[in-house]
């Protein structure tokens, strides 16, 4: 899977039933493990044949429609995908991961309204999540919505400082909504933890932003000899012909930056 979001399901377990009825099910359980590791082979055409079978035989069952629905998904039948984690979601409303796996279908659907609140029931269900908090972010962070992504990625960076993505747009995110010390704390504190030229070219964004220009330099600096890419050596050479230059009259040149994206998962 490309995604980064949380694709969960639920092992198939029907109640203990004793004779004929045992001997009614076990061949149902025997077909869904079969496409349960068909699945995790990667074998997605006959692992859908299976569960189109049995989604039949069991109409409510919660983990035939999730997983069948995770195998439309990857196989980019969206509009059955979304069916089949609808009706999952309505069997097990108090899942997280059925929320989340609905949630990022309807994304897929360009659905955005209804999959902001599956996002946030999934949220609400795992308040102490790392995942639910993240996607949440991500989602926002999607949306162009920075001020709405910072409260839930706030939260996934206490609960796990060291994951890289979620901690970067964090700080981008306060960076771009002015608030230049958060983003500086956040950044700082990845860096320690992975020291890559992307964290430093962002501290040299952020310092240049403050005003701390020779901090800046020095970060733009560190940024082009760890990775000397056309962007980071255009970046620490704009920033010493801008604050380092004799000619007065280059230092009145307005600064053409190239706008950072941020990172998302969806």
């Amino acid at each position: 899977m490309t995604t980064r979001f949380l694709w969960l399901f639920i092992l198939f377990a029907l109640p203990p039933a004793r004779g004929a009825e045992t001997d009614q099910k076990e061949p149902l359980q025997r077909k869904f493990q079969e496409a349960v590791e068909l699945y995790d082979s990667n074998r997605l055409p006959e692992a859908a044949a299976r569960l189109e079978g049995l989604v039949h035989q069991l109409p409510e069952s919660f983990d035939v429609h999730e997983l069948l629905g995770m195998i439309y998904s990857s196989q980019g039948r969206q509009q059955e995908a979304n069916e089949h984690l609808q009706k999952a979601a309505r069997l097990n409303p108090n899942s997280a991961a059925a929320r989340t796996n609905l949630a990022t279908s309807l994304v897929k659907l360009h659905k955005f309204a209804p999959a902001e609140i599956e996002f946030k029931k999934a949220q609400a269900l795992e308040p102490a999540s790392y995942d639910t908090n993240h996607n949440l972010g991500e989602f926002y962070l999607a949306a162009g919505k920075l001020a709405e992504s910072i409260p839930p990625l706030a939260k996934a960076y206490q609960i796990k400082p060291d994951a890289y993505d979620n901690g970067y747009n964090l700080a981008l995110a306060y960076l771009e909504t002015g608030n230049g010390a958060k983003a500086k704390t956040v950044a700082q504190d990845l860096l320690v933890r992975q020291n890559t030229a992307e964290l430093h070219n962002l501290l040299g964004e952020i310092e240049e932003k403050n005003q701390n220009f020779l901090a800046a330099e020095h970060e733009y600096e560190s940024a082009a000899h760890m990775d000397p890419s056309e962007s980071n050596l255009f970046d620490w050479a704009s920033e010493l012909l801008l604050h380092r230059t004799l000619d007065p009259a280059v230092d009145r040149q307005p600064r053409q930056r190239r706008h950072r994206g941020l990172r998302h998962a969806l």
